[in-house]
């Protein structure tokens, strides 16, 4: 599968508290917060990028919002309610972006909220490919 040419940045980070995400993100496009446990490796979040992307240029995306469109994908929820409840952010999260100023809004956000960050959670090769196929198969079930 060709991956997209833009690049995808993806950071794990923790909050010192539970962030307000929508204030967060606000006026971010192409970004997303999501929980840790939706994210398998980079690969994976760039696949869900990529079926994101594709899903707006062909008409068959869901959501309205392609950052909403990415919560659906990796988290593997058809409904918008689900896939936001699945993503939901604590105190840790992954930082996604798919944006061409990906790395002037990761410096925004943390300028906006204290955060450290921290290295992706390894899985194992099964994990993510079960994961990647879950996104990739999205509309088949």
């Amino acid at each position: 599968m060709n991956t997209i040419t833009m690049d995808v940045l993806v950071k794990r980070v923790s909050f010192n508290a539970t962030p307000d995400v929508d204030e967060l993100l606000k006026g971010l496009t192409g970004a997303q917060l999501v929980r840790p446990e939706c994210v398998f490796s980079r690969n994976h979040v760039i696949i869900c990028v990529e079926q994101t992307l594709k899903a707006f240029r062909n008409g068959s995306n869901i959501a309205r919002a392609p950052e909403i469109e990415f919560l659906i994908r990796i988290t593997g929820e058809r409904q918008i309610k689900a896939a936001l409840k699945a993503a939901s952010v604590k105190k840790e999260a992954v930082f996604v972006s798919w944006n061409e100023d990906a790395e002037k809004q990761y410096a925004s956000l943390k300028r906006s909220f204290p955060l450290k960050e921290r290295q992706l959670e390894a899985r194992t090769d099964d994990e993510v490919k079960q994961a990647i196929e879950r996104s990739a198969t999205f509309f088949i079930r």
